[in-house]
């Protein structure tokens, strides 16, 4: 079978210009992270008025708009950076387009980079893996696990069943537990008067849990106001699963997840180490995943991490990759050093800046443009 022919490369010059043809491909490609919703918030509070370098994808032969690559230059020194628009706090870049031309899409990111201008080094982070290797030029830098539970026609009580019995077992004796301390509640925040406080107990039991761990978590530290902003909006669209698991009216676990077009994806949570005897974190995910799938939903995503308790509860794994370019002798040392940032301790990735961090959790420490 003949290669599709090589897509058309377009400029544009903002976010907002191809409107309702963004949206149909967000859609259509399966990602919440790359809705214009998403990706205008975050523009508002990390662009700092950056130059945009946003591209559409077109098919030569009728014209179809196929995809949108949004791009950006993050730093200009010492070394001239281009990025996806959305990294850090976003679990999947790339570009927005439907699922089948995902392929297609990012093996034209290196046509669109030609078209660029000047650059000496280009970062594709959380890009989705799909087994052909990077795209032409690219140095791969890591690949990640993401977790997903896909339900089919199943329901939550089939998606239990067919877990491990030490893990069923493991949730009846945590119900158990947990039900001998106090009336247990489950709730998922629908009341626009009370989202700010409820992002508040999340933010509390986040930093609760991750305050025992060295150098703690990044996820929200400096990104509060964007997550508010995120939240009022997926809030007005139906699209946020803001879930909390209460002990006696108390919030005990927190998940911060998004909803859609069939799929539920947990983002972030938190909980009260006073409670891990009763594995309230495990409770709250079961809770959430039995939701998801007799509420119709296709899948459940745990999103990037590798983390144990995940594989537990999925049932397949797939894959995201981080690739970079670079040009010349400052793009090659630029590549090198930011190819071993994810080996540094939490305490050390504080200090990484934002143009450049990947792999870290994402570093708030914005410099000017």
């Amino acid at each position: 079978m003949p290669a599709p022919p090589v897509l058309v490369v377009e400029p544009v010059d903002g976010i907002d210009d191809l409107s309702e043809a963004w949206d149909e491909l967000a859609a259509a490609g399966d990602n919440v992270f790359a809705t214009r919703t998403w990706l205008t918030a975050w523009w508002h509070h990390f662009g700092r008025d950056r130059p945009l370098q946003i591209h559409a994808l077109r098919d030569p032969v009728d014209g179809r708009l196929v995809a949108i690559v949004p791009l950006y230059r993050s730093a200009r020194v010492p070394v001239r950076t281009i990025r996806f628009l959305g990294h850090g706090p976003t679990d999947q870049l790339g570009p927005v387009c439907a699922v089948a031309d995902r392929a297609r899409a990012l093996a034209a990111i290196p046509a669109v980079l030609t078209r660029a201008g000047s650059w000496d080094l280009a970062i594709a982070d959380e890009l989705p893996d799909l087994g052909a290797g990077p795209p032409g030029g690219a140095t791969v830098m890591a690949r990640t696990p993401a977790q997903v539970v896909a339900f089919g026609d199943a329901g939550g009580d089939a998606w239990l069943a067919a877990r491990s019995a030490n893990l069923r077992d493991q949730l009846r004796r945590s119900h158990r537990k947990l039900a001998g301390l106090g009336r247990v509640s489950f709730r998922t925040t629908d009341d626009p008067a009370q989202l700010d406080r409820d992002l508040d107990r999340l933010f509390d039991l986040h930093d609760r849990h991750w305050s025992r761990r060295p150098g703690g978590s990044r996820a929200y530290l400096g990104r509060e106001a964007f997550h508010r902003d995120v939240a009022r909006s997926f809030l007005d669209l139906g699209w946020l699963r803001l879930r909390f698991l209460e002990l006696d009216g108390l919030p005990v676990a927190a998940l911060h997840s998004f909803w859609f077009d069939g799929v539920e994806s947990h983002y972030q949570a938190g909980r009260d180490p006073a409670f891990d005897a009763c594995s309230v974190g495990l409770l709250v995910h079961e809770h959430a995943i039995r939701a998801s799938a007799d509420a119709g939903d296709r899948e459940y995503r745990f999103l990037r991490g590798d983390e144990p308790y995940k594989a537990r509860l999925a049932s397949r794994t797939d894959h995201q990759v981080a690739v970079a370019w670079s040009r010349g002798a400052a793009g090659g040392v630029g590549r090198a050093a930011v190819a071993q940032l994810p080996r540094l301790s939490r305490q050390q990735a504080r200090w990484v800046p934002a143009p450049w961090a990947w792999g870290t959790g994402g570093s708030p420490r914005w410099g000017p443009p």
